[in-house]
Parts: C-alpha cells; sequence; structure tokens
C-alpha cells in the first residue's frame, strides 16, 4: 500500500470578473492583503460570453487574473 504524500507549493492565480467602473485596483488590492504581493495582473478583457451574470453585476463585465508571488499548499 503507498504512503500519503504532501503537495508541493503551487502558484496561486485568481480569475476576476468585475463591472463597477475603476474598481479592479480595489480588487488587486485586497487579494494582496490576503495572499501578499502580486506578481502579475493581466490586462481586463471584456467578459461577454454570457449574459448570465448581467443582473447580478450590471454590464459591461470584464474579466482579469492575478497571480502571487508566495506560492500555497493546494490541499
Amino acid at each position: 500500500m503507498a504512503a500519503a504524500a504532501g503537495f508541493k507549493p503551487e502558484k496561486l492565480v485568481v480569475g476576476v470578473l468585475a463591472s463597477r467602473p475603476g474598481g479592479d485596483a480595489e480588487v488587486v488590492s485586497a487579494l494582496m492583503e490576503g495572499w501578499g504581493p502580486a506578481d502579475s495582473v493581466s490586462r481586463a478583457i471584456p467578459f461577454d460570453f454570457t449574459r448570465y451574470y448581467d443582473r447580478e453585476m450590471g454590464s459591461p463585465i470584464r474579466r482579469f487574473f492575478v497571480s502571487f508571488e508566495r506560492l500555497v499548499d493546494p490541499s
């Protein structure tokens, strides 16, 4: 029988959907408070593949990704 092994730390990447104008920096700042310095923030792109979130979030919705310097335990 095999012994259980631990997980190697992994890169944390967060996908963000946003609709409020000018709120991206605030979101990135809040994420960095919890996970530490970001090492990459992508440019925002239109999230127009579905209208599913429009009623709750408003539109237009955009998507961007944030990754962090510190590796995290995936478990």
